[in-house]
């Protein structure tokens, strides 16, 4: 089930997302995430944060025991959440034209496919980013 509306903070409220694997609340003005989307933690695969607010994910993410895709792509993050690298099935990650300067070792999740991090300002990359094996795919332009 994807969840789709023309307000899904609303939906996610009214509790219409029950089951729901696709989720996106790109454009929607957040500074954090709705509490309400906890109830996804057992269903959600694919969450899409891009053109918010948001400069931080809440510690409670790491529940999302199926999530495997996320996109927080202009987002002012000035850091890599370090709660993706609790997320177990986390494998594909874009946050691309944030601004971050930092990519801290602790969020770089252990099931790691592709990580897009172009136009931002990092410098540097953790050594720990040699560890994750499964890694195929890694965007840094415009760094």
């Amino acid at each position: 089930m994807t969840l789709t509306d023309s307000d899904p903070i609303s939906a996610l409220d009214r509790g219409d997302h029950a089951g729901a694997i696709t989720l996106s609340l790109a454009g929607c003005g957040l500074t954090a995430l709705p509490d309400s989307l906890r109830a996804l933690s057992g269903s959600l695969r694919v969450l899409d944060l891009a053109g918010n607010r948001l400069t931080a994910l809440p510690h409670w993410l790491s529940e999302f025991t199926e999530l495997r895709v996320l996109f927080g792509s202009a987002n002012p993050f000035a850091a890599l959440p370090e709660v993706l690298g609790a997320c177990p099935a986390l494998s594909q990650i874009g946050f691309r034209g944030c601004g971050m300067t930092h990519l801290p070792p602790a969020a770089l999740p252990p099931a790691l496919r592709w990580l897009t991090l172009t136009d931002n300002a990092l410098t540097e990359l953790p050594a720990s980013l040699g560890e994750r094996g499964d890694l195929r795919k890694l965007l840094l332009a415009g760094n």
